[in-house]
């Protein structure tokens, strides 16, 4: 999730226990290094708990066996999983993370769509020779880069709701899928460190975009559409079908600078062999206002098999 077309989309391997305190995180980090995709460890509650109101808890693991503190895709995922064998095709699912958090998830007919309320942290990073290497790493030139041009895209820029991502605006669509997986992935772990990134996040523009104010009456249904391609610090895979934080790391810088509106779509995974769709939706407060700190990321669910696992 969340696919496209068939065969698309981001896998995610979804582990569904009746308790995760009975499962000790070194064995949750060693299901995941048998995934070649991220994992979820989801515990479920018994139905007495659940009646007193617990809720089932999801955390989150990069196939190199690493927890994180948050995947969006991974969740949407999960959660698609655990309202099948639990709450129906059409429910609304909260579920914990690792942290004590809860998040929300609307599923409606193999849809998912998660609710985040997240605040954007926003920094440049100051070691430009650590990011001409990242560019030079992905097989990009100096001026496939796009500086921000007429429209103000942001540019060499960390932008978080999760986990930061390094926004890189690519001049094309050409030049964007003319990017290469690191050939050295030690070297490019150490230079995401360098900038404090936890992977860089191409993209361009499908349309041409203007500035709006997000106010217009008759603009609520316009979309803006980007084209994206997310190599990761250090995950185990060296491109990204799908990345729902970083989009929605994108959208809301890209909103914060009156790009777009309230919907946003970005497509992703296209130079795998994945190709992938992330929708992304701005709240609007009490006065009618695209709220930032408040959107909706969803995509398609498909799931693919099942089985029994002992450990």
């Amino acid at each position: 999730s969340p696919l496209k077309n068939p065969g698309g989309g981001n896998p995610v391997t979804v582990f569904l226990c009746p308790s995760v305190s009975h499962l000790p995180s070194s064995v949750q980090s060693d299901l995941a290094r048998t995934c070649e995709w991220e994992s979820v460890v989801a515990s479920l509650p018994s139905q007495s708990a659940k009646e007193q109101g617990q809720i089932p808890s999801f955390r989150f693991y990069l196939p190199n066996g690493d927890e994180v503190s948050f995947c969006a895709h991974a969740a949407i995922g999960a959660a698609a999983v655990v309202a099948a064998e639990d709450a129906g095709p059409s429910s609304t699912l909260s579920f914990a993370t690792a942290d004590g958090n809860q998040q929300d998830i609307v599923i409606r007919n193999g849809e998912a769509e998660l609710l985040m309320e997240a605040k954007l942290d926003e920094d440049i990073p100051d070691d430009f020779l650590a990011l001409g290497d990242i560019r030079s790493a992905l097989g990009l030139r100096m001026e496939d880069v796009s500086l921000g041009g007429e429209v103000g895209y942001p540019s060499y820029m960390n932008s978080s709701v999760a986990r930061p991502k390094t926004l890189f605006p690519i001049v094309d669509m050409n030049r964007l899928h003319a990017a290469r997986n690191p050939p050295d992935a030690g070297k490019f772990r150490d230079l995401c460190d360098k900038i404090k990134s936890t992977g860089i996040y191409l993209y361009s523009a499908c349309d041409e975009i203007g500035n709006s104010d997000g106010d217009e009456d008759d603009g609520a249904s316009s979309v803006a559409r980007f084209e994206c391609r997310q190599f990761p610090r250090y995950s185990g895979y060296p491109e990204d079908p799908a990345t729902g934080i970083a989009a929605a790391a994108l959208a809301a810088s890209l909103r914060k600078r009156g790009i777009g509106g309230e919907f946003y779509e970005f497509y992703q995974g296209t130079a795998m062999g994945r190709s992938s769709q992330i929708r992304i939706r701005f709240d609007r407060d009490a006065d009618g206002e695209i709220d930032i700190r408040k959107m909706y990321c969803s995509g398609l669910v498909e799931i693919l098999s099942k089985e029994d696992v002992e450990v």
